[in-house]
């Protein structure tokens, strides 16, 4: 899959700041609501698709020739995402926002963890440092 170089029509700071401050919020406007997890899920989605289509490259989806792989790769990564999404947003029925986001925020060292006893990475004392603070 080739990839072009992309303009963005607004700084990514700012882009970063719109992602940041999302992220940061949805774990409080979930445990607050009232749905099913799994229809909250979906409305988080969809309005993420929804606010992100502006920003969408779409002279570069044109040019852009996926294969079946890719396609079944793209088919993957949403069904995961999906499950991840559901997955979190029902531990906050059982648990409370602070106590998911500190699993969450843990997920760097199940990921360092994992990666030593799959693939025999090492991590050097630079990214156990970083990982602690």
């Amino acid at each position: 899959m080739k990839i072009n170089k992309i303009s963005l029509s607004l700084h990514p700071y700012f882009l970063l700041f719109i992602s940041i401050l999302s992220v940061s919020v949805s774990s409080i406007m979930i445990k607050s609501s009232h749905t099913p997890t799994s229809v909250a899920g979906m409305f988080r989605l969809y309005m993420s698709v929804i606010f992100m289509l502006p920003f969408l490259p779409w002279k570069m989806l044109r040019s852009l020739k996926m294969t079946k792989k890719d396609w079944g790769t793209v088919f993957l990564a949403g069904l995961f995402l999906g499950l991840h999404f559901l997955f979190w947003m029902e531990s906050l029925v059982y648990t409370s926002v602070a106590s998911s986001m500190v699993i969450l925020s843990l997920q760097p060292l199940f990921v360092m963890i994992g990666s030593y006893f799959v693939f025999r990475e090492r991590a050097n004392l630079f990214t156990i440092f970083c990982l602690f603070v």
